[in-house]
């Protein structure tokens, strides 16, 4: 809000532009300053004295105003650095087709014998890896591969069953270099470790494991939480150093006191747009298009909200802006943790830029006034 006293009336729309001209060197438009600067004239010199009251009036517009560039590095970092993101999907057994059909109920027996649907099917869902479930190659790689033997754990010659609690998938030669004995922990532990190999290697980002992609969701979260509340407090240290460096102390002062809630609102906003990002790539794959959708989820959210009350001119430039804004991040994302190291760096930059450049455009004002 601006204030301006009686004998300099003409001075507020001057005042409105200049401010709105400082606001905007961060991210189009959405400027450090539009966290709660506001402005108030004093008369008590012949000349007029601008002082700011840097004020956050509540938590949730800290959390609102906290700059994109700065949650989208802290979810990029953090996602970047937890290894990525698996993307959720599994065929049904009732989905597969005959010829894995088959061989689930055909693997391991004797004398004609033939598994059950509900024997089959319990195969299946224990032995093929989460990561195979997602892609037919995949699973037939691990049921349909002949150089893949069942092996019982407890011999069936020592009256082991063909339940899938007694099974696993094993390297032909190996099984039967092991012939009729109980299988060790330790070979247990080797088949199963193969055969996840094999499921990676052969659908590498899937998973049909609801578990993991929750896992991954609640790491992103915490990594991005950590890291956007380290930079959101670096947003608003750099820009008390630019009030500093262009001596008003008095301003520095007053914005290191919101170091604090800025901590929280960038950790709120980094945590949100990692949450985001995962459940986009989860459920459409896992990509550099799909991360960069999922980063900018809260400002497509808002677009889907709010565009009733937006003008057709309003939308499109909003649309544009977000799609921009999505191909950055997704440029981003192939890039690496060096790019979000590039984003993180530029948007402290663009931070310490705005408070010197705030002081220096009010200054202009007053020199006028």
């Amino acid at each position: 809000m601006t204030r301006l006293r009686q004998r300099h009336p003409t001075e507020i729309p001057q005042l409105r532009d200049a401010l709105r001209t400082a606001s905007t060197q961060v991210d189009a438009g959405e400027g450090l300053l539009n966290d709660g600067v506001r402005l108030s004239y004093q008369a008590k010199r012949p000349v007029s004295m601008a002082t700011y009251r840097l004020t956050r009036e509540d938590l949730r517009k800290g959390i609102r105003h906290t700059p994109p560039e700065a949650g989208v590095a802290a979810a990029g970092m953090a996602a970047a650095g937890t290894g990525g993101v698996e993307t959720f999907r599994s065929i049904p057994y009732d989905e597969l087709p005959s010829d894995i059909l088959r061989q689930l109920k055909n693997d391991g027996m004797r004398n004609g014998q033939v598994r059950t649907d509900v024997e089959a099917q319990a195969v299946y869902e224990q032995m093929v890896p989460a990561e195979a479930k997602g892609d037919l190659d995949a699973i037939r790689a691990i049921t349909n591969d002949p150089d893949l033997h069942w092996g019982h754990i407890e011999p069936h010659s020592q009256g082991g069953s063909y339940t899938a609690e007694n099974g696993v998938y094993q390297d032909g030669a190996t099984n039967q270099q092991i012939g009729a004995r109980t299988l060790t922990e330790t070979e247990i532990a080797d088949a199963e470790a193969m055969t996840g190999e094999i499921a990676e290697s052969m659908s590498p980002g899937t998973t049909g494991d609801v578990g993991s992609i929750l896992g991954d969701t609640a790491e992103v979260a915490a990594a991005g939480g950590v890291l956007g509340a380290g930079l959101g407090a670096a947003h608003r240290i750099a820009q008390a150093q630019g009030f500093r460096d262009a001596g008003r102390e008095d301003l520095a002062q007053e914005a290191e006191k919101k170091i604090g809630a800025d901590a929280v609102g960038g950790a709120v906003n980094a945590s949100v747009r990692g949450i985001s990002m995962t459940a986009v790539q989860a459920v459409v794959g896992a990509n550099p298009l799909t991360a960069g959708i999922g980063l900018c989820g809260p400002e497509i959210v808002g677009l889907v909200k709010d565009h009733e009350m937006m003008s057709d001119s309003e939308k499109a430039e909003k649309v544009l802006n977000i799609s921009g804004k999505c191909a950055v991040a997704a440029a981003l994302v192939a890039t690496g943790p060096v790019g979000w190291a590039g984003l993180g760096a530029l948007s402290l930059w663009s931070a310490y830029k705005s408070g010197k450049q705030a002081v220096s455009t009010l200054n202009q004002v007053q020199g006028r006034a």
